[in-house]
């Protein structure tokens, strides 16, 4: 399937500025050397615990469409084979780096 979005896998690494109360961490989701997003503090009301969830789940954007996209199909057809059952344990997968930090 054509997609439109930067190919995964997309990680997360750890950014720092420099702002006016000095040096700020914040999650930064990259492609191999391309930015995908970056969540900078931008107000008080999104803390970096937060911030860091978000990232989490961006960075496993891409696992995760295809991961459901593959089940969708599956579904269709109407039937599970034990190679289909790969790929759940493949969205299962991706579901987890969506909620877990740094996997």
């Amino acid at each position: 399937m054509d997609t439109k979005h930067t190919p995964g896998p997309w990680k997360i690494i750890e950014v720092t500025s420099d702002t006016a109360s000095g040096p700020t961490p914040y999650p930064r989701a990259i492609a191999g050397s391309v930015t995908v997003a970056e969540l900078p503090e931008r107000s008080p009301l999104c803390m970096m615990e937060e911030r860091a969830a978000n990232a989490c789940l961006i960075a496993a954007a891409p696992e995760l469409l295809s991961a459901a996209q593959d089940v969708v199909k599956m579904l269709d057809m109407g039937q599970w084979t034990t190679s289909q059952y790969s790929r759940l344990v493949e969205l299962a997968k991706a579901c987890a780096k969506a909620t877990t930090p740094n996997t």
